[in-house]
């Protein structure tokens, strides 16, 4: 197992522990993310960035 692997996985075992809030974009995220890491699937990280950037534009200020 090489060292990406062991970080990703002790990563997401410590976000899983936290856990991921309950917004549907967030969780979206969390496992786009767990998926590109662990099963080394495609993932668009500029389109998540900008996603994740614009949720926060539109929510910035609101609680």
């Amino acid at each position: 197992m090489n060292e990406n692997y062991k970080y990703a996985t002790h990563i997401i075992s410590w976000l899983e522990k936290l856990g991921v809030p309950d917004i549907p974009l967030a969780k979206y995220a969390f496992l786009q993310l767990t998926e590109s890491w662990v099963e080394h699937k495609n993932l668009n990280l500029e389109q998540l960035r900008d996603d994740l950037w614009s949720w926060v534009a539109v929510t910035m200020g609101t609680t």
